[in-house]
């Protein structure tokens, strides 16, 4: 099976992100997984790296454009980014070159394709803009997709 992931970047408080690793982690234990996708943004897509790697299960970055290390604002999270990226077992760029709504939800639609289940580390509500978690997991039930749905404002797993 392939699990793929699709976030918020901001989860909240350390307890609320405490809370989401414990919940990815069981995920990941309650499904035959044989790899994962992630498009590595900071918060859930890389916290889902994370516990992928401590299973020592490999998985697939997709990564929105050729400049997406651009994106992330903070010296912290670019690290983090860095490293999973290094220890990804194989890397898809997409052919943008700069980041855009657009192409962040291309490889959120990447994701959704290649996958067999998606976690959705989701507050429920209506993306804020083209591409955002809202729209990628009504892409995946467009799609027939199964969707494991973390809610990470009322720590429950749908």
């Amino acid at each position: 099976m392939i699990l793929g992931v699709t976030g918020h970047q901001e989860l909240g408080s350390e307890q609320t992100i405490q809370w989401v690793r414990l919940k990815l982690r069981e995920t990941i234990a309650q499904h035959p997984i044989d790899s994962g996708l992630t498009c590595l943004a900071r918060g859930a897509d890389q916290l889902f790296a994370e516990a992928l790697l401590e299973e020592e299960i490999p998985y697939t970055a997709i990564l929105a454009s050729r400049d997406y290390e651009t994106t992330f604002s903070d010296q912290k999270s670019l690290e983090k980014y860095n490293y999973l990226l290094q220890r990804a077992a194989k890397v898809i760029v997409l052919d943008n070159e700069s980041a855009s709504e657009e192409a962040f939800f291309a490889a959120g639609k990447q994701v959704v394709d290649r996958c067999d289940c998606l976690i959705a580390v989701w507050n429920g509500l209506p993306a804020r803009g083209l591409g955002g978690t809202g729209d990628v997991v009504q892409y995946a039930i467009k799609k027939g997709k199964k969707v494991v749905h973390i809610d990470p404002v009322r720590h429950i797993v749908i």
